[in-house]
């Protein structure tokens, strides 16, 4: 599979960047009170709060 392909998904800056170096969309899980205002600057492609928002997005 190609990374265009696929979706990371995770709750801590390394996470998200070992998605970014491999090449595919990423997505902040902001799990906790705080975690939007510690993850906004890492690069990602797109901050939830909440599974269910993600789960809506991806039909």
């Amino acid at each position: 599979m190609s990374p265009s392909g696929c979706l990371f998904i995770g709750d801590q800056i390394t996470g998200i960047e070992a998605g970014q170096a491999a090449g595919v969309a990423t997505v902040d899980y902001a799990n906790k009170p705080g975690k939007v205002e510690a993850l906004q600057n890492d690069g990602t492609d797109v901050i939830v709060t909440t599974m269910l928002t993600l789960a809506r997005a991806l039909g």
